[in-house]
């Protein structure tokens, strides 16, 4: 080694606040152990220890708990309140209040596996971030033999395969329970020719876009193209090949809106007539769905009559694409877009008669509706409507493909590529071929039918993810997109089927479209498992971000609480004090306790950012 050489810097120590964790999955925890009240239920959690807790108080009020437990005393409220005050811990944990809030805020204890493998596997992974940083100096230092290097890469190989083959644990987070094995095997030499052309054509024109992104584009494109006019009889109702589909993804990396351009430019050359307007309100939307002639027709060019004279016969089956589905939703409540909701449901239900009656429109009659909807999003922007639990509860957020990427992409450089002819040809054909619609009588839809043995598959792959995998470990946000799946899996499959047509009198779902569905829909519910957790984590950084600004605004004498629960009224005490207790153990929040004045009075305690 050169004698002038000056070897780098050791890689910094990652801060507190950047390190992986759950404060949503500790409280689970802990309020699902205070109601459960049973010192049996921590032999369904051996793994966990006090440790794996990044919040102290947490660490401290599960630790009180399991002693209990172990002494074989139920913790309920009482009990435990009396043994945290024995420990000069009450106050420590946030007092009475707290214990209620964590019994409030988590009615059952179904799902306590869950949350803790949650809690454990970010302990895990702090603590692979803590051997790696260890390691890193040690390299940095010349001095240290090959034993203590060894040891160390021991250490964390030991580690790592814990982390990624201790069972259960980790899989609730980013994967989901494997199917049985009586589900068909997805063959890759049986894919749609179509689709796999839309994909490859999407890539080259955005590389960083996930395959999983392009390949719902192309899926929706059709979907808009068949526009009601095939449908699968099933017991239960009919089931048309229309989808809600919205990618969530960091803005620029991931080249979300170059990825949806492509879609956009393909349905408007070859479809302009089934797609709705890029802005409207509820009921001006319904008023296009119901057929009704716009105000100030007669001021729009000939070519523009003629094309809305041409959308009218499919005036109630549409394809919307949007850059931004956050913004809808946070308009949702808004009087101008009251109601909105409730009709995005209904019409992705294919309502036959969708009635809606209004003082400025009167009655509006939307015919054999069918809505297909591309959204995109940031996780920021949208985490608070992902954490929305009456979205979920009332099956809006199970309707969709909510779609998150696994990975950061590798750097690509897109390419200058013309579009293949086919695909606004093939595309062409699907839409030419089905039956035709002439105002006001809404398109006859065929029926698809199943070869030889692909419904009993499709009835195995529905026990499987309405019956088998409702477990008491996974997120009960997640049953209503677990029980909607099989219905996925054959929109999908009929969409498949429509783009192989041949010469039968109608699509036929083969074998391996419902193989390949359910390959398609099964990446939907491992990224349904993904979108929860990363929406978790936004959704808590983004109240930090809030209350660090309103403690600037606060400056140079700092807030109390009351100050920030009057600026932050949509967000609990409970959450707000939780996120303070985060900042103030990540030093970026302190705690400063002002003596009564003079004239008496009581104690104040000022919460003021950390210089």
């Amino acid at each position: 080694m050169s004698k002038n050489f000056t070897p780098p810097s050791p890689p910094p120590t990652i801060p507190d606040k950047l390190q992986p964790h759950s404060v949503e999955a500790e409280e689970a925890v802990l309020g699902s152990l205070l109601v459960g009240a049973d010192p049996e239920q921590f032999q369904k959690i051996p793994f966990l220890e006090s440790s794996d807790f990044f919040i102290q108080r947490n660490a401290w009020l599960f630790q009180t708990i399991k002693d209990l437990a172990e002494a074989g005393t139920p913790a309920d409220q009482v009990t435990l309140m009396d043994e945290l005050d024995r420990r000069g811990l009450l106050d420590k944990i946030g007092g009475t209040p707290r214990l209620s809030s964590l019994l409030n805020q988590t009615p059952t204890s179904f799902h306590l596996v869950h949350y803790a493998e949650i809690v454990h596997r970010t302990a895990i992974r702090r603590q692979l971030i803590e051997d790696a940083g260890q390691l890193s100096r040690l390299a940095f230092n010349d001095r240290v033999t090959d034993d203590e290097l060894e040891r160390q890469q021991a250490i964390i190989a030991s580690r790592t395969v814990s982390f990624s083959k201790n069972g259960r644990i980790g899989e609730s987070m980013t994967t989901c329970q494997p199917l049985p094995e009586n589900v068909p095997v997805f063959d890759r030499n049986h894919t749609s020719h179509w689709l796999g052309l839309y994909v490859d054509y999407g890539h080259k024109v955005s590389p960083m876009t996930p395959f999983m992104f392009h390949q719902s584009a192309g899926l929706w494109l059709a979907s808009v193209a068949i526009a009601r006019r095939l449908k699968v009889s099933m017991p239960f109702g009919d089931v048309y090949p229309n989808l809600f589909v919205v990618w969530i993804a960091p803005t620029t990396l991931f080249r979300k809106t170059t990825a949806l351009d492509v879609a956009r430019r393909i349905s408007r050359r070859v479809m302009p007539h089934l797609l709705t307007a890029q802005d409207s309100t509820p009921e001006a939307m319904l008023s296009d769905l119901a057929g009704r002639q716009p105000t100030k027709f007669e001021l729009l060019s000939e070519p523009d009559q003629k094309q809305w004279q041409k959308s009218r016969n499919f005036c109630a089956q549409r394809g919307w694409s949007l850059d931004e589905i956050s913004g809808l939703l946070a308009s949702a409540g808004r009087d101008y877009n009251a109601g909105l909701i409730e009709a995005l449901l209904r019409l992705f239900d294919c309502d036959e008669n969708f009635t809606r009656s209004t003082k400025s429109s009167g009655l509006v009659i939307v015919k054999n509706a069918y809505l297909s909807l591309l959204g995109a999003s940031t996780p920021g922007a949208i985490s608070s409507h992902l954490n929305n639990s009456r979205l979920w509860a009332m099956g809006f957020w199970p309707r969709f493909a909510i779609l998150t990427p696994e990975t950061r992409p590798e750097w690509a450089e897109p390419g200058h590529v013309d579009e293949p002819g086919e695909l606004s040809a093939g595309l062409s054909r699907l839409l030419n071929r089905l039956p035709g619609s002439t105002w006001p009588e809404p398109p006859p839809a065929l029926d698809v039918t199943f070869a030889s043995g692909v419904f009993q598959d499709w009835s195995r792959y529905n026990r499987a993810v309405s019956f088998d995998l409702l477990t008491g470990d996974l997120d009960s946000r997640l049953h209503g997109s677990y029980g909607r799946l099989p219905v996925q899996v054959l929109k999908v499959a009929t969409i498949l089927a429509a783009l192989d047509w041949n010469d039968e009198p109608a699509p036929v779902i083969e074998s391996y479209h419902f193989a390949h569905a359910v390959a398609i829909c099964e990446k939907w519910r491992a990224s349904a498992h993904r979108v929860l957790e990363m929406s978790n984590q936004t959704d808590f950084s983004t109240l930090q971000e809030r209350i660090i600004r309103q403690l600037g605004r606060h400056e140079p004498q700092g807030a109390t609480l009351r100050d920030l629960y009057k600026a932050m009224k949509d967000r609990t005490p409970d959450e707000i004090e939780d996120a303070l207790c985060q900042l103030e153990k990540t030093a970026m929040v302190q705690i400063i306790e002002q003596k009564p004045g003079a004239k008496g009075g009581r104690r104040t305690t000022r919460y003021k950012l950390a210089r």
